[in-house]
């Protein structure tokens, strides 16, 4: 479904191309998710969403850019992001949510001092609760963009014969890793 996509010359991306650009879009798509920013369905995505979709495919995907208005890296995304959100539903759904303040019903507590100081605990428990999934994305998020720049990196390196001018095999480094 994506035979629009072509190369320079104009011909109609391999299927590993293809492959490519939908495993990319995938990825930014999960990124949307962890940033909070995944909409239900793509007609409905914000516009720091739409940008942030487009920078990232076409960071990762030059080739997209030979169009005008970026109207193929948006094809990829309607038609990339429908079926990645159809199993992501619930994550989509859930990142939407927010944790509401538990009230304390009057009856429970014995004296205003009792009910403020376990408001006090559990705002402070909840503010934990926050840092500790602050920092799990923000852990994720970091994860995606290393990997998309090492990424990026080796394709940099492969594209200017780094690999094949002796200084290093491909074969060396992925051993290493």
């Amino acid at each position: 479904k994506l035979g629009f996509l072509e190369n320079e010359d104009g011909t109609p991306f391999d299927a590993e191309d293809v492959a490519e650009v939908r495993q990319h879009a995938r990825e930014v798509s999960e990124t949307l998710l962890l940033e909070g920013l995944a909409p239900a369905t793509w007609s409905r995505a914000s516009s720091t969403a739409t940008n942030r979709f487009r920078h990232e495919m076409l960071t990762l995907c030059p080739r997209l850019s030979l169009c005008a208005n970026n109207w193929k890296v948006d094809a990829v995304a309607t038609e990339v992001y429908s079926q990645w959100s159809r199993r992501r539903k619930e994550d989509i759904a859930a990142s939407k949510l927010k944790p509401k303040k538990r009230k304390l019903d009057p009856e429970d507590s014995e004296n205003d001092e009792l009910s403020s100081k376990r408001q006090k605990q559990d705002s402070t428990s909840e503010a934990k609760e926050k840092r500790k999934k602050k920092k799990k994305k923000s852990s994720a998020a970091l994860t995606t963009r290393m990997f998309s720049f090492f990424y990026r990196y080796l394709c940099f390196l492969h594209a200017t014969g780094f690999f094949h001018d002796g200084l290093l095999s491909e074969s060396n480094l992925y051993d290493s890793l």
